[in-house]
């Protein structure tokens, strides 16, 4: 029998779910799926290190229709594989230590590396304009494909919240990221499904001022288990790790007061926008 492993670092759901992977992956594809018949154009918030990479790599095996990674899941009796979608993901987890022309640039490659599979080259979109290089691409993707488009972002919010000590260069990150997300309601026709994923809420004044048809999730209940375990969850799946522990379990003192200031911060967030969920970049 292969002894199952834990997934600790691993956020790819690929990986975690490739034939050979002994790796425990807890079945989120029910919530997943519900997530996806609220709207077309879905933006959700979680703290770090809750699955949020994990949740956008396995809607993307969803509509790349990879059935064979979903064998015994939730999901594969519970999902249309005859309909299949060009993927585009961005990640911007590795957009640090980057100026204005750099990000630019980071852009600008994640479009050609999402791309390149497809047969398009890099001279067929790219513009000065980072949103006009989007909306080539993009109109270049359903012209190859003749195919509406997935498009999916991991950590969104972290080049802005990395350079909130250079509050120049977060406006002018946030004027670069707030005109590509601009172009999703512009080129709304050309998509299938459009789901941004980061730690932070920016405002709709803010960041998504020009694709302010993005529906918040964050705090529906139908996903309110999306992502992290819950305790039966983790009774039922890795209860060959739990059965030689015995007395008390202490959780660490800096996860519970992490857990405490972002919760913390939630409800006073709440109080000052009158009901609202968001921080505001000025």
């Amino acid at each position: 029998m292969i002894k199952r492993r834990l997934p600790d670092g691993v956020q790819d759901f690929f990986t975690i779910k490739e034939p050979k992977s002994s790796f425990i992956y807890v079945d989120k594809t029910r919530e997943i799926i519900d997530m996806i018949s609220l709207t077309k154009s879905a933006f959700f918030s979680r703290p770090r290190r809750f699955g949020k990479s994990l949740t956008i790599s396995t809607v993307q095996a969803l509509f790349e229709g990879e059935k064979g990674l979903f064998k015994g899941l939730y999901a594969e009796n519970n999902w249309d594989w005859s309909l299949t979608y060009p993927v585009i993901k961005f990640d911007f987890s590795n957009a640090t230590s980057l100026d204005v022309k750099g990000f630019k640039k980071y852009i600008i490659d994640e479009i050609e590396d999402n791309l390149t599979k497809f047969g398009i080259k890099r001279e067929e979109f790219e513009d000065s304009h980072v949103p006009t290089s989007f909306k080539n691409a993009l109109k270049c993707l359903n012209k190859k494909t003749n195919k509406k488009i997935v498009f999916l972002v991991d950590e969104y919010d972290f080049p802005l919240v990395h350079s909130l000590n250079d509050i120049e260069k977060a406006k002018a990150f946030r004027e670069i990221l707030g005109g590509l997300y601009g172009t999703l309601k512009k080129c709304y026709h050309l998509f299938e499904y459009v789901l941004i994923s980061g730690v932070s809420k920016f405002t709709k004044p803010s960041l998504f001022s020009m694709a302010n048809h993005l529906k918040d999730l964050t705090m529906h209940q139908k996903i309110s288990t999306l992502c992290g375990y819950t305790h039966k969850e983790v009774l039922e799946n890795f209860k060959e790790f739990l059965d030689g522990i015995t007395g008390i379990i202490i959780w660490g003192s800096l996860f519970i007061i992490h857990m405490m200031c972002y919760f913390y911060l939630i409800l006073e967030n709440l109080k000052i926008t009158g009901g609202k969920l968001g921080l505001q970049l000025y």
